[in-house]
């Protein structure tokens, strides 16, 4: 015992540490705008649903459904499996996320992220992609080359 009455700490006792875990779609609104990832992850306020939300959604909704009757020739792949809506999770990036859709065939594994916007995909898009492949990546062992974004209009 110490002089105040306290137990000493040991050697073996480890300092506790929590991770500030991420979902891939924070990465991507880091980039659109560093305050909505503040807003997300360190208050409880709850973003109201708006109308565009609740039509990507719905597109969204729709899109899968067609997926699931469609070739993979738009993807240039000749067979494979789909799966949809994924959920991801890296011990080691802290990062945790729903993929849209993956593909697997026997050359790899391929990440598809569907997405409501106008003009091409931007950068925080990639961004997103890029995490979902290091997210499936460690989950099955395995390298990802190529992924999709399937831009929805």
């Amino acid at each position: 015992m110490t002089t105040n009455g306290q137990q000493p700490a040991t050697s073996t006792e480890q300092p506790t540490t929590s991770l500030l875990w991420l979902r891939a779609t924070d990465l991507k609104q880091w980039l659109y705008c560093p305050r909505i990832v503040f807003y997300n992850q360190c208050t409880s306020l709850t973003p109201p649903a708006t109308p565009a939300m609740q039509a990507g959604s719905d597109l969204h909704d729709r899109v899968e459904t067609l997926e699931r009757r469609r070739k993979l020739k738009p993807y240039r792949l000749a067979e494979g499996t789909r799966q949809f809506e994924l959920p991801l999770k890296s011990r080691r990036h802290a990062l945790t996320g729903k993929l849209d859709m993956l593909i697997t065939t026997p050359e790899g594994r391929y990440p598809i992220d569907f997405k409501m916007t106008r003009g091409e995909a931007g950068e925080n898009h990639r961004l997103q992609l890029a995490a979902y492949a290091l997210m499936l990546e460690e989950q099955f062992a395995c390298e990802v080359r190529l992924g999709f974004i399937y831009l929805l209009a």
